[in-house]
This record gives C-alpha cells, sequence and structure tokens, in this order.
C-alpha cells in the first residue's frame, strides 16, 4: 500500500510541476485542430484581421484563466502539501491520504476542464472566416514541418 500511495504522491507533485510549467499558451501543438491557442491567434491577428475589440476579449479571457489558473494551483499545492505532511507520521491514514490525493486530482480536472473551455470561448470570438485562416495557416505551418 505505502508504494501506491508514494506513486500518487509523484503523481500529484508531477501534476503540480506541470502547473507551474506549461503555460496554456505553450500547448499549442496538444491542440484539437478545431481550437487555436492564443499565441497563434495573437502571431496571426494581422492577417486574419483581428478586430481591436476581438484582442480585448481575447486578453480579458486570458487574464481570467491565469488568475483560475494560479488559484487552482496554490490549492493543489496545499493538497500536496499535507499530504506530503500526513506521509511523513510514523504511521499513515489511508483514508485521509487518499482523500487528499483525490481533491488533488478532482482540481487538476477541473483546470483541464477551465482550458479548453478557455480554447473554446476563444473560437466562438473568431468569425468563421478567421478560423478558416487559422487552419489555412495552421495546415502550412505542419506540411513545412513534416517536409523537415
Amino acid at each position: 500500500m505505502n508504494k501506491l500511495i508514494f506513486t500518487s504522491v509523484f503523481i500529484i507533485l508531477s501534476f503540480e510541476i506541470t502547473i507551474a510549467q506549461e503555460s496554456i499558451r505553450d500547448r499549442s501543438k496538444n491542440l484539437p485542430d478545431a481550437l487555436f491557442s492564443p499565441q497563434m491567434v495573437s502571431n496571426w491577428k494581422d492577417e486574419i484581421g483581428l478586430t481591436p475589440e476581438q484582442l480585448k476579449d481575447i486578453e480579458d479571457l486570458s487574464n481570467q484563466l491565469e488568475k483560475e489558473t494560479q488559484a487552482v494551483g496554490q490549492q493543489i499545492k496545499a493538497e500536496s502539501d499535507a499530504l506530503l505532511n500526513l506521509l511523513a507520521a510514523s504511521k499513515v491514514d489511508e483514508p485521509t491520504a487518499t482523500e487528499l490525493i483525490s481533491r488533488s486530482l478532482d482540481l487538476e480536472r477541473q483546470l483541464r476542464i477551465n482550458e479548453v473551455i478557455y480554447l473554446i470561448r476563444i473560437k466562438n470570438i473568431l468569425t468563421e472566416n478567421q478560423q478558416k485562416q487559422l487552419s489555412e495557416i495552421r495546415s502550412r505551418q505542419e506540411a513545412r514541418t513534416s517536409v523537415q
């Protein structure tokens, strides 16, 4: 059972590190083709004719997600710290450890849901034509990288 607990702690700490190191702006490689990263939209804003209002809406969304991500990250860190403190005891209360692990994983799940909703909201800000243009840009970029 200790092996399970230590594995769970490793997973939780890995999630915590992932949250700290990765930004939604850096995950464009993992996006479904139907969604666009804020980085991509920003990089091609002139080419797709992004309006100042659209740009402001996307920036507002980014700021909102950043605040939410920081808050959830702090909650995950608190849960991880509590788990590490629990594991430092000579006898570990397994139900409490399980509860702490479960809460951390629930927070991580909520974080990922928020990120996808954020990308959906960005897509909904864009016009159909802008989405088409970004898809074409992405296709050209992928064609270039596959040739290299």
